[in-house]
């Protein structure tokens, strides 16, 4: 449904029903549309916005209150982005570690490596910095018995 502003403002003015009836089928057509996995939390976000409507006193005041929920959730996704950062950051850091600590390693090597392995004696690998290899390949810990 593409919104047209002019014709939402007509509406409003000419007939507020029709403009609260078009507003709540519009907002349910679209959580319709989403994932059910996504659905749920939608949900309860428009529960909360039309409930704070419903005690604002003023369409301002109603704004105002819709503008803090915005601002709270977006405060959330912003720490769990944070939390993701640092998680990733941590995981990064310990393979950079391992990478750098791996004395018996198996490493999976493509063909575009085969120049690296010397071709008279037991198969090698030279070791390549963590950026390069992440990318290509993964390496497992070897721990003999």
């Amino acid at each position: 449904m593409k919104f047209e502003f002019n014709e939402w403002k007509e509406l409003y003015a000419t007939d507020p029903d029709a403009f609260e009836v078009k507003r709540i089928d519009a907002l349910q057509g679209y959580i319709d549309s989403v994932e059910e996995k996504g659905r749920k939390a939608l949900e309860q976000t428009l529960f909360r916005i039309e409930m704070t409507r419903k005690r604002s006193k003023s369409p301002l005041q109603s704004a105002i209150e819709a503008s803090r929920l915005m601002w709270e959730s977006f405060d959330k996704l912003k720490g769990s982005l944070e939390e993701f950062q640092s998680a990733a950051q941590q995981l990064e850091d310990n393979a950079k570690a391992n990478h750098a600590n791996a004395s018996n390693t198996l490493r999976l090597v493509g063909a575009d490596d085969l120049a690296n392995i010397a071709s008279d004696s037991q198969p090698t690998v030279r070791p390549q910095p963590i950026a390069e290899s992440l990318p290509k390949a993964s390496v497992i810990q070897f721990r003999p018995r």
